[in-house]
């Protein structure tokens, strides 16, 4: 039972409590626990017979579509066992920040030189990456409704992340060449496992980014608060819809839609991770305001670049270095090519569309 950081141990929030054990080690403080034996609390039933103490445990509920997702934490593991197969969507963060004006105050004017220096501390103060004094955006700051309150005055701002608006945080990021297929796992502000979530993110191993991660822009604060990577269960595999090899069945488009023809091929076979490096995540990232916690899974195939692309145009495209330009994929693979094992065979497939609004789907 040895301790991670004994330095920590002479602290005297943790002197009292001190048993040898990891728990002393971690940020509890917050969450109020004591494990000084006592029979008269109710904490007793977090020791064993030999009074040794557990460590901290948490069980929490998330849902959409009353699909339940359960989350637990035990023994400093957090495990999540939802639905045994779940479609993610392909999105692309670009290397913007949407900042959002605060309550109360001027602003700076549509249309604005936001590289400014002289605007610098107007931009700093007077937007943020939420509202803290709200909850959801109102009609009026729904950012693509164009009866904004003020048309003088920018509601919000889009920002490269090199802006001086971050203090120099982001200004040695790898470019953001790699999608996340991810899905939202929770309602708004996921109650039912906050604490839990709290507890997770404050360990040492949370918020710990991989490179392909970062390449995914993971590690962007003002996008994703807090992030907790995950490993699959062993028998647990990611899936790949490739279809059955009929290109007018694999597909499904517009004419489909405009025909009425609603049928397609659909076919799943698991990710050959031999030949794909891949990283998954659980985060907790706002949509309209309100937090979220969402599942993500990044891949780079070993073979090729299908994955990577950067947009070579717009104000992320001209903050990044020219010898850092000349190596990059400048055109999208809507169709990626994926190693999959298909009884027994390794095979590189097309991974194809599934109509369920998103753009490719996976298990």
């Amino acid at each position: 039972m040895a301790v991670q950081n004994p330095t920590l141990c002479e602290k005297e929030a943790f002197k009292k409590n001190c048993r040898a054990s990891c728990y002393c080690c971690l940020p509890l403080s917050k969450f109020n626990l004591d494990f000084e034996y006592d029979k008269t609390s109710d904490l007793y039933v977090n020791k064993t017979d030999s009074y040794m103490p557990y460590m901290p445990r948490f069980k929490g509920i998330v849902e959409t579509g009353n699909i339940h997702r359960f989350i637990t934490i035990h023994e400093q593991v957090l495990t999540m066992i939802g639905e045994a197969k779940h479609g993610l969507w392909r999105t692309q963060d670009n290397g913007m920040v949407r900042v959002h004006k605060v309550k109360g105050v001027k602003g700076v004017k549509v249309g604005a030189d936001l590289n400014d220096p002289n605007l610098l501390s107007v931009i700093q103060a007077c937007y943020k990456s939420f509202r803290s004094d709200r909850k959801w955006f109102a009609s009026s700051y729904d950012p693509y409704n164009p009866a904004v309150p003020d048309p003088s005055s920018a509601n919000f701002l889009d920002l490269p992340i090199s802006h001086k608006y971050f203090d120099g945080r982001y200004s040695k990021h790898v470019p953001v060449d790699l999608p996340i297929f991810s899905c939202t796992m929770s309602k708004e502000a996921f109650p039912d496992a906050k604490e839990l979530w709290d507890y997770a993110v404050a360990q040492p191993n949370a918020n710990i980014i991989g490179q392909l991660g970062r390449r995914a822009g993971l590690d962007i604060k003002h996008l994703y608060e807090s992030v907790v990577r995950l490993t699959l269960f062993p028998d647990a595999k990611i899936w790949i819809n490739i279809g059955r090899g009929n290109v007018a069945r694999d597909i499904f488009n517009q004419t489909d839609i405009d025909e009425g023809n609603m049928d397609m091929d659909v076919r799943y076979r698991p990710l050959d991770t031999s030949k794909s490096d891949v990283e998954i995540y659980l985060f907790m990232r706002r949509s309209w305001n309100m937090p979220y916690l969402g599942l993500g899974v990044v891949i780079s195939n070993k073979e090729n670049k299908d994955m990577s692309y950067v947009r070579p145009h717009g104000v992320y495209w001209n903050t990044l270095k020219e010898n850092v330009k000349e190596g990059l994929k400048k055109t999208v693979t809507f169709d990626p090519v994926v190693p999959i094992i298909d009884d027994g065979s390794e095979l590189d497939k097309t991974m194809r569309y599934v109509p369920m609004r998103k753009p490719n789907n996976m298990l």
